[in-house]
């Protein structure tokens, strides 16, 4: 394979492997602690040298514990967050694929359902962040290239960007909101059955990548940010770091990278 250009995954990594190998995190299972967790392992990965990572989305086995319909808005809500991995795929057991086996029910995208009320919302969501991955894909390709020539990473928390700002150091309050490509701050939802979630911002201007509205976070202490109500209804919630400018391609009837590139619009 000489000069060529190639991909290998593995799960037994050590100091240096992300010279050659890309890396996932092992075997999960379908809850939303797993998902949470997911979170800390790649920007783990990313401070150890490997940042092409992730892991299996919507879970390897199945968490008996949650009945189909969680399992479900679960796996839809796992897609959505996998829009901003490095390394994004779904991978699970199909030694039984029944309710209540190893691996359970299937969980591709085009068999998630809905709700009584919309009996396609999961398959939108699911769909639609899809889409979103590959208007994003220049700006990560873009990290990735920068981070394979000079060191770096690609998936971070906000304290590796924020030091000065107590508040990103406080449990619970920032651990799961992270900065892709140093620019793009991402609140997943990570709860069933809600409308609404809370994430903090640092200080300064941020731009909704949906709406493209700002939101303004500011505190009476200076350099303080504060924590925001965020609608969960919308797919993923993304911002704009403040001082930072993005590629961000839409091309919403791409399938492939192939189309990304011949018909998507910067």
């Amino acid at each position: 394979m000489k000069d060529q250009r190639t991909f290998l995954l593995s799960r037994s990594t050590f100091a240096g492997s992300g010279k050659y190998v890309q890396h996932w995190l092992g075997d999960n299972h379908r809850n939303w602690d797993n998902m949470k967790w997911s979170i800390a392992g790649i920007m783990n990965f990313n401070m150890f040298g490997i940042p092409m990572v992730g892991p299996d989305v919507c879970g390897f086995f199945e968490d008996t514990a949650l009945d189909e319909a969680e399992q479900r808005e679960l796996c839809a809500r796992w897609i959505e967050l996998a829009v901003f991995y490095p390394f994004a795929r779904q991978h699970h057991d199909t030694t039984n694929t029944t309710a209540g086996g190893r691996g359970g029910m299937a969980t591709e995208p085009y068999t998630l359902g809905g709700t009584k009320a919309n009996s396609t919302e999961y398959v939108d969501w699911a769909t639609y962040a899809i889409k979103e991955r590959f208007a994003y894909l220049t700006t990560m390709y873009t990290c990735h290239l920068r981070v394979h020539r000079e060191g770096g990473t690609c998936f971070d928390p906000l304290l590796m960007h924020y030091p000065h700002d107590d508040a990103v150091f406080a449990i619970n309050q920032t651990e799961h909101t992270f900065l892709v490509a140093d620019a793009i701050k991402v609140s997943p939802v990570l709860a069933y059955n809600v409308t609404e979630i809370e994430s903090y911002f640092p200080n300064g201007d941020w731009v909704d990548l949906r709406t493209y509205k700002i939101v303004h976070a500011a505190a009476e202490k200076p350099l303080m940010g504060q924590m925001m109500k965020l609608s969960a209804e919308n797919g993923i919630n993304a911002h704009l770091r403040p001082g930072y400018m993005i590629a961000k391609e839409m091309c919403f009837k791409c399938n492939t990278t192939f189309d990304l590139k011949t018909t998507g619009k910067i």
